[in-house]
């Protein structure tokens, strides 16, 4: 299959994986005690819960992946591609961010988000700590990584491996190369690992760039691979051994990740993206579902708030529970109600997010960007030698 991308070289069914990484991310926290008291009684259904944070490594291959294809074209057409890559960056990712920073930075001066006491020792959030979330140096302290901002961390270990990216977009042209990158980055993981064993901080330890970087190497080794096996053409039965395969694969990569990391995790969101990929996969026909879409369209927004949105709906969720008399129902019927529910909400929420902060962001960058190349044009047209 020849990527065959739309205006922007976007691709449709790349909202809907989306949409299933920032659902998984909210049904873990949705399940935490914090927002919802209990155990549940099935040790699968738990398990399959934690795991849902995992859709993080989802987020960082997509992202990974969609880069590197859009990269791929304005790299041979920009006039600065290095320097236009960045501000696009800059764009897309600061403005939220920075209005994120602020209002939990406001919040934990009121004292009034139990995440900062549970999280930064003593409770408190200094001037220093919100100066270096707004800087993206936050990540460097462990004891700073994830605290101002809940799940801060993992935008630390994007906006760090897109330091690189334009070096390794001119570096890595080919699957092999992608392999190649691949094995660095799991060799960089491992040492790393190995180099801060018996650390107390061990969540440091996992959720560091060094040692999630590997997701991004797997995103462009999937872009390439999808270039070259074409599924898209394989014949119908064998779409269907796939689609089959993908998804028994997904309750044993969820046993194998509690013993052994996410690493199978990451490689199960590959196999997924490559299903979701082929037009003939079911899971490509669930990802083009609008409401899928539009939750993954979204999905910066709620991510970054989702965290307030259930702290600040927990006593609605007390309230609804007591009136259908649910209070003391098994945990899991409790989560069958709220989740839709809060997820509905958070989904308006990031919607309208999108339209009123996200876009309008956006599209600044690119008239920015328009009249830069358009001044720097008219600078050359006028210091051209004439005749």
């Amino acid at each position: 299959m020849k990527l065959q991308v739309a205006e922007h070289n976007h691709l449709p069914f790349i909202d809907g994986l989306r949409g299933i990484a920032i659902l998984s991310v909210l049904a873990a926290h949705t399940s935490e005690s914090m927002f919802m008291p209990g155990k549940f009684r099935s040790p699968v259904l738990a398990y399959f819960l934690v795991s849902g944070g995992s859709g993080v490594h989802l987020f960082f291959l997509i992202s990974a992946f969609t880069l590197y294809s859009s990269s791929k074209h304005r790299f041979q057409r920009d006039a600065r591609p290095v320097s236009t890559f960045y501000l696009r960056r800059a764009f897309r990712i600061l403005p939220f961010w920075w209005l994120m920073v602020a209002a939990f930075g406001g919040l934990s001066w009121v004292n009034d988000f139990p995440w900062h006491q549970e999280h930064v020792p003593g409770g408190g959030i200094t001037s220093a700590n919100v100066l270096a979330h707004a800087t993206f140096l936050f990540g460097f302290r462990p004891d700073w990584i994830n605290s101002l901002v809940p799940g801060g961390w993992s935008l630390f270990c994007e906006e760090t491996f897109y330091l690189f990216l334009p070096l390794v977009f001119s570096r890595i042209r080919s699957l092999t190369q992608a392999v190649q990158l691949l094995v660095i980055t799991l060799a960089v993981h491992a040492v790393w690992n190995v180099a801060r064993a018996g650390r107390e901080d061990g969540f440091y330890t996992e959720i560091f760039p060094l040692s999630v970087w590997y997701n991004f190497a797997l995103g462009i080794l999937v872009y390439f691979f999808l270039e070259q096996a074409k599924p898209g053409e394989w014949p119908l039965d064998v779409t269907r051994v796939f689609d089959l395969s993908v998804l028994l694969l997904v309750p044993y990569l969820v046993d194998v990740q509690v013993a052994h990391g996410q690493l199978p995790i990451s490689a199960g969101c590959a196999a997924l993206f490559v299903a979701a990929a082929n037009p003939r996969s079911v899971f490509h026909a669930i990802c083009r579902f609008p409401p899928l879409r539009s939750c993954g369209v979204a999905c910066y927004s709620i991510y970054l708030f989702h965290q307030l949105v259930l702290y600040y709906t927990y006593p609605v969720q007390v309230r609804l529970m007591e009136a259908i008399g649910l209070s003391q129902a098994s945990k899991e019927l409790r989560f069958a109600v709220w989740f839709p529910l809060v997820s509905l909400l958070c989904w308006g929420l990031g919607v309208l997010s999108f339209v009123s902060i996200e876009r309008p962001c956006i599209e600044a960058g690119r008239r920015f960007i328009r009249w830069r190349t358009g001044e720097r044009a008219e600078r050359a047209i006028v210091q051209a030698p004439t005749a």
